[in-house]
């Protein structure tokens, strides 16, 4: 009912319980890290190279950068001592880490992979500068540090399951969806607290692509219940993931990854959806994966798995649990929102009453604080409870194996270890969600101390709704870059995925991410004195065409020749509502000038103030390494369905390894 065992071996029926989660999440992760690394790799020379828009040779050379200095997490502060190009280490960080993240994927998941998978991404990182500050990259560094201390220390399927580092990933899992949740509600944005944001949502995200269109177009109430269902599954719901019955953890894995699926068929968030359901998959364990895949790969010859003889009543208990669990989730809505009507006497008499609910914030507001505090009592239980079936596990596996264990053993006890000190991290972020400061009040003063913004991190996506006009309509912010070699004829600058030609389709680019459309989206928000790489890009449009630009560029109006003159400009955008309409977007209203009219003249002081006036290519390759990064290069344009092959293969590979042997299965009878 709480743990079923998945075989009738006495010793090993709490050993095998986690190992197919521990599996799921370790591939997972390197399967994340992979797209991750892609994904970056291939816009090195648009942000990072001398053409680029942060070029990293520059930002390496700045001796105020504390983020730029050689350490374990910024292995590129050493490119002076490996002799090598900084834009030529960066391209082999990202080619070293798609090769450890595929030698992941294909089996070899233990923790020194995971160590240099975790330092080349934070290295990445670290350097990425207004580029890579997004909030999932953070997540992916988080749970990378997780799966360090989930895998083992050598390779093989003997040493017992890190159970208490599944733990690890359920709180990362927690923190991101309460979090997400109620700092849309603290900041008291009205449209959130109306239930009327995806009523702008779907138009005003940073990347919508067509089904975005769709969704755009539904009911306003059905629009209202899919909000409210959201506040649901990421507030009540998100407490089902420290419960002890499987069945209502089952429940919350499974609505978690409802949620990602939904946003992801709505939406471009690049991996972030991913990784959430990723991380949903820590509440599961091996009763949820199938009996051949959990036998082959993870039981012993001698402990085959079995029917369970109570297998039947423990169904009908785990469904049980289902329906319980999600009648009290929706039971919970009469807590979270505020019902009541409106008379209009001006109406007749059939319409004089209006419907109207909304979310009750101020009372989930004063509700945090013993949120919190039974979301700290289930951790630590949850810990402690599972820290106890690790070291149990460990001290059988000690007896039987003896020395040989010690290594693997030891891992544990610093999995262990890690674990509580990173929990307590975890509160940190946590505590600060409480307005009421009854909390902190409580706190001891060492516990803020160990908070380390590079372990541990708070996330908040779409704290406040964007986009929404002063008549309450979608006017969506966008840039629109003009160019002309006269003043007076001004022809389009067009990118990839970020709107611009109404007629243009918007285009499903996840998991990968295009990090000059999603910046592009943020300094609509803003202005250009607080954006310099925005004027960076100004200055390489102003200057004759380059490779680097034309990558940028969906349409280059001004192919062989730069023009004289630019502008930009802030339009108000939204979805068009017409299916028939050849177009998917209508620019509603001209908002405010964003970058006057200048010239190549008015850009000069920007290089000089930013150094980056002249800056020198990498030099020709003469050592294997830099012939390894330029010829990589080269194949950039094999790059997707290289990818996309290597995903296949690591899945049929693993799904082959997953068929019961003749040693381990029928062969024997």
């Amino acid at each position: 009912f709480f743990e079923s065992p998945p075989c009738h071996c006495p010793i090993l029926w709490m050993v095998s319980a986690y190992r197919g989660t521990q599996w799921l999440l370790l591939r997972g992760q390197a399967s994340l890290y992979l797209i991750a690394f892609w994904s970056m790799w291939v816009q090195l020379p648009d942000l990072y190279s001398p053409e680029g828009l942060l070029p990293v040779s520059v930002f390496l050379k700045e001796p105020q950068q504390m983020l730029a200095s050689p350490s374990f997490m910024n292995l590129m502060g050493y490119h002076r001592e490996l002799g090598l190009h900084p834009d030529v280490l960066l391209d082999l960080v990202c080619l070293a880490g798609i090769g450890l993240a595929v030698a992941a994927m294909l089996g070899l998941t233990i923790a020194p992979v995971y160590l240099l998978l975790w330092m080349l991404y934070s290295s990445v990182f670290q350097v990425g500068q207004t580029f890579s500050r997004f909030q999932w990259d953070v997540l992916l560094l988080e749970t990378g540090i997780a799966a360090i201390f989930l895998a083992p220390l050598f390779p093989g399927k003997k040493s017992p399951p890190h159970l208490t580092a599944i733990v690890w990933f359920r709180v990362i899992l927690f923190k991101l969806i309460f979090m997400t949740a109620i700092v849309k509600l603290q900041a008291r944005c009205p449209t959130w607290q109306a239930l009327t944001s995806t009523q702008y949502h779907y138009a005003t995200q940073p990347l919508p692509h067509a089904l975005s269109w769709y969704a755009h177009q539904l009911p306003g109430p059905l629009q209202k219940l899919s909000l409210a269902i959201m506040f649901i599954i990421q507030l009540p719901g998100v407490f089902l993931i420290f419960t002890p019955l499987r069945g209502l953890r089952c429940v919350a894995a499974w609505i978690q990854i409802l949620l990602q699926l939904l946003i992801l068929l709505t939406g471009n968030y690049n991996w972030f959806n991913l990784q959430t359901a990723l991380l949903a998959g820590a509440l599961l364990d091996d009763s949820r994966w199938p009996v051949s895949f959990v036998a082959s790969n993870f039981a012993t010859p001698d402990c085959e798995p079995k029917p369970w003889p109570r297998r039947r009543i423990l169904g009908y208990a785990n469904l049980l649990q289902m329906l319980i669990a999600l009648g009290a989730l929706f039971a919970a809505g009469s807590y979270l929102f505020a019902w009541g009507w409106d008379e209009n006497r001006d109406l007749p008499p059939w319409l004089r009453i209006k419907v109207w609910w909304r979310v009750n914030v101020q009372q989930i507001s004063q509700s945090v604080p013993d949120m919190l505090r039974t979301a700290f009592i289930a951790a630590l239980v949850s810990y402690v409870y599972y820290g106890l079936r690790q070291l149990w596990t460990v001290m059988q596996f000690l007896r039987a194996r003896r020395s040989a264990a010690m290594a693997p053993s030891m891992w544990h006890v610093v999995s262990i270890a890690a674990t509580g000190y990173v929990l307590l991290m975890n509160a940190v972020p946590l505590i600060q969600l409480d307005e009421t400061r009854t909390i902190r009040a409580d706190v001891p003063d060492w516990l803020p101390g160990l908070h380390t913004p590079s372990i541990v991190s708070g996330y908040g996506l779409f704290r406040r709704m964007t986009g929404v006009g002063p008549q309450d309509e979608v006017a969506r912010p966008e840039i629109v870059l003009e160019g002309s070699r006269d003043g007076q004829v001004w022809e389009e600058y067009e990118f990839h995925y970020k709107p611009g030609a109404v007629a243009h389709r918007p285009l499903l680019v996840a998991p990968h991410q295009p990090r000059l459309d999603w910046q592009m989206w943020f300094a609509a928000l803003g202005n250009y004195q607080t954006n310099p790489w925005f004027l960076h890009l100004c200055v390489k449009l102003l200057q004759p065409p380059t490779p680097t630009l034309g990558r940028m560029l969906r349409h280059n109006p001004f192919p062989d020749a730069p023009p004289l003159y630019l502008r930009a400009s802030l339009w108000h955008y939204d979805f068009t509502s017409n299916m028939s309409a050849p177009d998917w977007w209508r620019r509603t209203k001209w908002a405010r000038e964003y970058l006057p009219l200048v010239g190549l003249v008015n850009l000069e002081s920007v290089l000089d103030r930013f150094h980056w006036r002249d800056i020198p290519n990498p030099p020709a390759p003469s050592t294997p390494l830099e012939w390894v990064a330029v010829g990589a290069r080269k194949y950039e344009h094999l790059s997707v369905p290289f990818i996309i092959g290597l995903l296949v293969i690591g899945t049929l590979g693993q799904c082959w390894q997953a068929q019961p042997h003749p040693s381990e299965g029928e062969g024997e009878k």
